[in-house]
């Protein structure tokens, strides 16, 4: 911008900004700095595209006649927000004995990037931090549904799984040295109900902790 009217153009402009209305006065972030006669408009406060993307500011020349301008300042995104989760664990259910693809949870979690990719989230299972017997009896679709086509048996299998869900955005994150996104973990821990399956008689378990008699076993 041309100072007007003025040898010293930052005193002849005034910088006026329109806010939502959720704002109850004006933040001043803007401000107009004069360097060899031209005036800018610069900013002297971290811009968050999350909080407010679009800036509408008007600009005031003190001319006789007044001079009124007004230009649109777009905030670009970048990928600093990490999907997160409500809650960062549960534990849910499955049935021993049933057969068949059954959905036992749909998971969400919410990134607060404004833009896509940033804030396109995805969903895989970590198999580095999962239990490795729960690796291939669970899967988790991109989606976020986690389901199995395993039959379960307490009797003979384990009782409960561990497996963790990694949530992870569209977009290499801001800071990352390698091109990777950002990532959340959630963690979901599985226990097979019991059924009444076993008819009632005499039957061998092992069990860890040794009975009177020395041995590893008891019978019941």
């Amino acid at each position: 911008m041309e100072p007007v009217g003025s040898e010293s153009g930052f005193r002849k402009f005034l910088i006026r900004w329109a806010l939502p209305k959720s704002h109850d006065m004006p933040i001043p972030i803007f401000s107009l700095i004069t360097v060899n006669k031209k005036t800018n408009i610069s900013f002297f406060s971290g811009l968050h595209a999350e909080i407010q993307n679009l800036y509408l500011i008007y600009i005031h020349v003190l001319v006789d006649p007044p001079l009124i301008g007004s230009t649109t300042i777009s905030i670009i995104d970048q990928n600093d927000q990490t999907p997160t989760f409500d809650i960062r664990s549960i534990i849910l259910s499955v049935v021993e004995n049933e057969s068949g693809t059954r959905v036992i949870a749909v998971i969400q979690a919410f990134d607060r990037d404004v833009a896509y990719p940033n804030n396109f989230v995805q969903y895989r299972l970590n198999v580095n931090l999962s239990d490795s017997d729960a690796i291939g009896n669970f899967f988790v679709a991109s989606n976020g549904t986690v389901w199995t086509n395993a039959t379960f048996d307490r009797e003979s299998n384990n009782t409960s799984y561990r497996i963790f869900i990694t949530a992870y955005d569209g977009a290499p994150a801001w800071n990352s040295p390698n091109g990777m996104p950002n990532t959340q973990d959630f963690q979901f821990d599985v226990q097979v109900i019991d059924v009444n399956d076993v008819p009632p008689g005499k039957y061998f378990y092992r069990t860890k902790k040794k009975q009177r008699n020395s041995s590893n076993y008891f019978f019941i």
